[in-house]
C-alpha cells in the first residue's frame, strides 16, 4: 500500500516521502493492523502488514500467494522493456589495445506480428522479423555517431512495447565522454548521474573534441586504449579495490561523477529459513543462533556498526564492529520481523522473520495433481513421478475420483496424448515459453481430459514431462508404466541457485572451522548441470563448519529425488 496511519498523530503518511523512517508506529488505514514501511535498493517504497497479523476480509491486505504470483507475472511482464539501450562489447581483451563495438539492444517482446527496421545498422539496413526475437531480446551493431537512432515498426501491433522502441535512442555524446560498465557481454552505458565504483571495470569513449588532457600511468591505475575507429578514441579501465586519491582526482575531473565503494549485502548463512515470503523476507524457526555473513565483490564498502530493528518491541539495538568484507556476524533475534543493517543503509536491509510455529518442508520440484474420492471427499495431493499418480489415473477411470487442480512449474514443458470417444488419438502441449494466460488454459484442458477418463474407459493416456516425468497407461491392458528421464534427474533451478550460493560463501569465509563432508552418491543418475554442482560439493571435502547443515541438507534433497526411483526400478540406489 502507498499509504499508512501514524498511530501516534493519525496522520496519513506516504511510503515515498523521505522523511519517513521504520517503526512500529505504522497501521492500515483500512483494518488498522499494524504494517511495516518497505523500501531499499530495486523496491518500490510501500508499506505491507506485518507477518500474520493482518485481517484477511482488508481490502489492503496482499496475501503472500498472491504477491508472489503479481510480483512474478508482474516482472515477466516488465522485464522486456528494460534493456532498450545503447551497449558496447570489448574484443581483443588480452592484447596491447583492445577493438570494440558498439551494439543497440532490442528488448524482448510481447508480440509476434511484424517486422523492425534498422537503418543505421552496421553494414546497411537490416531487417528483423519480431518473431525471430529470442527471449532476452536481440543485440545488433551499429558505427559509432552521436544519434539518435530511430528503429523503424512495420506491422506492429500498437502497444506498450511499440511505444517503447519507437522512442529515440542517444547517440554517443561529442562533447563528454561517454561511460560504460564493463562487460565480457557488452556493457551499458551508465545514466549521466551514475557514480563509479571502486573495483569495477568501466570503459570510457571519446573524440578528438572532448579527449581527456592526460591518462594516468599503469602504475595507478590498469588501463588498456581501444582501437578500430579513426573519428573515435577510448580506454578500458579498471578501478582500483582501495581508495585512491590519484584516480579519484582524475576520474572525477575529466567525467564529474563521484567513486563510490560498492555496498556490502548481508545473507542468512544460518539457520536454513523455512520460508522467503515474497518481499525478499526470511521466516526461520528459531532466532536464538542466527548467523548473518556480509559478503561483496571486491572494493566493497567496510562498515563500522549493523543495526537491528524489531517490530515487535519497536526497538533497534546497535553494535560497533571492525568493518571487514567479507565477515560472519552472530545475533539473537526476537519473534518478529527483524530489520538488519548495516551503517545507515536502512535501504538495503535484510528482513528476517521469526514464526516458531513454522516448519521446514523440502519442495521438491515437479508437477502436481490434486484430486478428490467422490464418496469420502478425502483430497489427495501427489506428484507426476511417484507412483500414486498412476493409482490416481486408473481411479480416474474408475470413476472413483476428481481432479480438482494441476499445478505445473512455469519451466516446464509438457505434453499429454489420449484417444477421444471417436477412437481418435487427440494430444495437448504445453511449452515452457507459453504465455501465462495460456498455462491457464493448458491446465484447464488437462483437468477436463483427466476427469472425461471414465468416458473412454478403453483408451490410452499418457503424459510426457521430460525429466519431471513419464506416465502411460494403458488399461485395455491393465497396464500403466512410467519411462525413466532419459537425460537424468533434475533437481530443479532453486536448488542450484542454493548450492551456488552455498559454494560461493564456502570461498569467502575466511578463518573458520571446518569439518569434513563425505557422502556418495550416484552422480550418473542426474542430468548434467546437477552433475556439476553435485561434484563440486562432494569434492570439496571440508567445508566451513557454520555452512555445513547447508552442504547436508543439498546432498539430503538429491538422496529424496533418488528415493523416488529407487522403487520404481527395482534398484536400491543408496
Amino acid at each position: 500500500m502507498e499509504y499508512a496511519i501514524h498511530s501516534v498523530n493519525d496522520i496519513k503518511v506516504s511510503a515515498s516521502d523521505p522523511s519517513i523512517t521504520r517503526g512500529p508506529y505504522f497501521i492500515c488505514p483500512i483494518c488498522r493492523a499494524p504494517v511495516h514501511l518497505r523500501r531499499g535498493r530495486g523496491k518500490v517504497p510501500h508499506f505491507a502488514h506485518n507477518y500474520k497479523q493482518a485481517k484477511v476480509d482488508c481490502e489492503l491486505y496482499f496475501s503472500i500467494d498472491a504477491a508472489e504470483f503479481y510480483q512474478k507475472n508482474n516482472s515477466e511482464r516488465e522485464a522486456p522493456y528494460r534493456s532498450l539501450g545503447l551497449y558496447l562489447r570489448v574484443l581483443d581483451e588480452n592484447k596491447p589495445s583492445m577493438s570494440w563495438s558498439l551494439e543497440i539492444s532490442i528488448p524482448e517482446p510481447d508480440v509476434s506480428i511484424g517486422t523492425i527496421r534498422l537503418p543505421f545498422a552496421l553494414g546497411g539496413q537490416r531487417t528483423i522479423p519480431i518473431s525471430t526475437i529470442k527471449s532476452g531480446g536481440q543485440r545488433v551493431r551499429i558505427p559509432p555517431g552521436p544519434g539518435p537512432f530511430y528503429l523503424v515498426c512495420d506491422n506492429v501491433p500498437e502497444g506498450r512495447w511499440k511505444n517503447r522502441i519507437n522512442l529515440p535512442i542517444p547517440g554517443l555524446s561529442t562533447k563528454d565522454l561517454n561511460v560504460f560498465r564493463y562487460s565480457p557481454f557488452s556493457g551499458r552505458r551508465l545514466n549521466d548521474n551514475s557514480p563509479f565504483y571502486w573495483g569495477r571495470s568501466y570503459v570510457l569513449l571519446w573524440t578528438i573534441s572532448s579527449k581527456p588532457k592526460s591518462i594516468p600511468s599503469q602504475e595507478i591505475i590498469q588501463n588498456v586504449p581501444l582501437r578500430g575507429y579513426t573519428s573515435w578514441d577510448g580506454i578500458f579501465i579498471q578501478l582500483p579495490i582501495i581508495h585512491n586519491k590519484q584516480v579519484e582526482k582524475w576520474l572525477t575531473g575529466i567525467t564529474g561523477r563521484s567513486i563510490l565503494h560498492p555496498p556490502a549485502e548481508l545473507e542468512l548463512i544460518t539457520p536454513m529459513a523455512e520460508n522467503r515470503l515474497s518481499d525478499g523476507s526470511y521466516v526461520i524457526q528459531d532466532g536464538g543462533e542466527v548467523n548473518i555473513g556480509i559478503i561483496g565483490e571486491p572494493g566493497a564498502r567496510k562498515w563500522n556498526k549493523i543495526s537491528c530493528y524489531n517490530s515487535n518491541t519497536g526497538v533497534t539495538k546497535t553494535s560497533q564492529r571492525e568493518g571487514s568484507v567479507p565477515a560472519l556476524i552472530q545475533l539473537q533475534l526476537n519473534p518478529g520481523r527483524n530489520d538488519i543493517w548495516l551503517d545507515n543503509d536502512i535501504e538495503g536491509n535484510k528482513s528476517i522473520i521469526v514464526d516458531p510455529n513454522v516448519s521446514y518442508t523440502t519442495n521438491i520440484p515437479g508437477i502436481s495433481l490434486f484430486a478428490m474420492d467422490n464418496k469420502t471427499l478425502q483430497e489427495f495431493e501427489v506428484l507426476l513421478t511417484n507412483e500414486e499418480a498412476a493409482k490416481l489415473i486408473k481411479k480416474a477411470y474408475e470413476g472413483t475420483v476428481t481432479f480438482t487442480k494441476v499445478n505445473i512449474p512455469s519451466y516446464l514443458n509438457i505434453k499429454i496424448k489420449w484417444k477421444d470417444s471417436k477412437n481418435e488419438e487427440q494430444e495437448l502441449n504445453r511449452l515452457a515459453q507459453d504465455e501465462h494466460n495460456s498455462a491457464f488454459e493448458f491446465e484447464e484442458k488437462m483437468l477436463n481430459v483427466l476427469n472425461s477418463l471414465d468416458k473412454q474407459k478403453q483408451s490410452y493416456f499418457s503424459i510426457d514431462a521430460g525429466v519431471f516425468g513419464n506416465l502411460k497407461f494403458e488399461p485395455e491392458l491393465n497396464l500403466n508404466m512410467y519411462k525413466r528421464p532419459d537425460k537424468g534427474l533434475n533437481l530443479g533451478q532453486k536448488w542450484r541457485d542454493r548450492a551456488n550460493h552455498i559454494l560461493n560463501l564456502s570461498r569467502a569465509l575466511k578463518n573458520e572451522e571446518y569439518t569434513f563432508i563425505h557422502k556418495k552418491v550416484e552422480l550418473s543418475l542426474f542430468c548434467e548441470r546437477d552433475q556439476k554442482l553435485l561434484t563440486k560439493i562432494i569434492s570439496q571435502g571440508t567445508w566451513p563448519l557454520i555452512l555445513a547443515p547447508h552442504c547436508w541438507t543439498l546432498l539430503k534433497e538429491a538422496e529424496q529425488i533418488i528415493s523416488l526411483y529407487s522403487n520404481r526400478y527395482g534398484v536400491n540406489y543408496k
